[in-house]
């Protein structure tokens, strides 16, 4: 759980997630993985939730321009 959330931390603090999502739909999605009672994840989730309340609106970009600019296979 921890590493899907700090990319998706990643993918917000890069600007390279753009538009507009369901804020609610996806902030809860996000807390409840924070039930593990591992630190680790809690910071996670904290950062993506801070990530999420600073750019409100996101966009996803063509995925295989997203791939090269944050080195994903």
């Amino acid at each position: 759980m921890e590493p899907a959330l700090e990319w998706l931390f990643k993918l917000y603090s890069l600007g390279l997630i753009r538009g507009v999502i369901d804020g609610k739909e996806m902030i809860e999605a996000v807390w409840k993985s924070a039930s593990s009672g591992e630190d680790v994840v809690d910071l996670a989730v904290l950062k993506v939730i801070f990530s999420a309340v600073r750019f409100p609106v996101v966009e996803v970009p063509n995925g295989s321009k997203c791939d090269e600019k944050i080195g994903m296979d």
